[in-house]
Formats: C-alpha cells, sequence, structure tokens
C-alpha cells in the first residue's frame, strides 16, 4: 500500500469533519450574512424583537392623471344613471392601476346601484384588502357591504357589516 494513501484519506476525513461542524452565519473576508463586519472585540449587533418594525409599509398609491379623468368620468356618468358606462369606463381604470382601492369602491357602488349585491360586496371587500391604512375608505367599503346585506334580506350581516364600518 502506497504511503499517500493513508495521509490522503486522513486530509479528506479532517474536511469532511469541518463540513459537519455547526455552520456559523460568517461568510466569506470576515462578514457575516447580514454584511456587518466581524470585530472580535465587538459583538454584532442583535436586530429588534418586536416584529413590528419589519412589516413593509405600502407606499402611498399615485393616481395617475389618466386614471384620475377615468374615475372622474365615470362618476360623471354614474350620476346621469348611465351605470353600465361608469362600470366599464372604472374598468378601464383598474386596468391602469389593478391594485387602486378607490376604484374598487367606486365599481363596487356601481354594481350596488345595479342591484349586483353579490359582486358589490365583493368588490367592497376587495377594496378593503388594498385600502391599507385608509380607515374612511374601509369604512366606506362597510357601510356599502351592510347595505348590500340588508338589501339581500340578511339582516344579522348587514349589522355586523354596520357594526365594523364603526370600528373605522
Amino acid at each position: 500500500m502506497n504511503k499517500s494513501v493513508p495521509i490522503l484519506m486522513i486530509v479528506t476525513s479532517l474536511g469532511l469533519y469541518s463540513c459537519a461542524l455547526k455552520p456559523t452565519n460568517q461568510g466569506p473576508s470576515g462578514i457575516d450574512s447580514q454584511e456587518n463586519l466581524i470585530h472580535p472585540s465587538k459583538e454584532v449587533p442583535k436586530q429588534p424583537s418586536s416584529p413590528k418594525s419589519y412589516v413593509a409599509r405600502p407606499k402611498p398609491l399615485v393616481m395617475s392623471a389618466a386614471v384620475r379623468h377615468l374615475m372622474k368620468d365615470a362618476s360623471h356618468l354614474g350620476r346621469q344613471g348611465k351605470l353600465d358606462a361608469a362600470v366599464t369606463t372604472t374598468e378601464r381604470a383598474l386596468r391602469i392601476q389593478p391594485r387602486n382601492a378607490t376604484l374598487w369602491y367606486q365599481l363596487a357602488s356601481f354594481h350596488l346601484q345595479q342591484d349586483q349585491l353579490g359582486s358589490a360586496e365583493s368588490l367592497a371587500k376587495k377594496s378593503n384588502t388594498l385600502a391599507g391604512g385608509d380607515s374612511k375608505l374601509k369604512r366606506k367599503n362597510w357601510t356599502l357591504i351592510s347595505i348590500a346585506r340588508q338589501r339581500g334580506g340578511d339582516f344579522e350581516g348587514a349589522s355586523q357589516a354596520k357594526w365594523k364600518a364603526g370600528q373605522y
């Protein structure tokens, strides 16, 4: 047997053993996974324990000029009683800005005026999911949901939605 084979086995065993050791967050060049320099005399700062500090807050949605114009046109059409045209115009605006909670509320209100109660409620709920911290819009959505449920004969559900509207 060649003398280099036992040495090779020892080196390989040591290499495998070092791979089995507990991994650290330290990456190359003395930098940990959080891009902080590691100094033996300093502790790596701990992250705050509150998960709220890491919650990403959505940026306020800036309405484009085109969306503002379409929304204004849809409101005008709705006041004239041209609800189908108002719905179509609002849907056009939603194709431009699908995460605009105010547009979803406007569409829900047109559906409510058309006595499409189920879709009005669903659209108002969609608006609520996108409304973020806009408590005024959430209150309007829950009020719309309450009206839709009451018109549909769900008086208990209407009462619950009205209570929720009062929470905002």
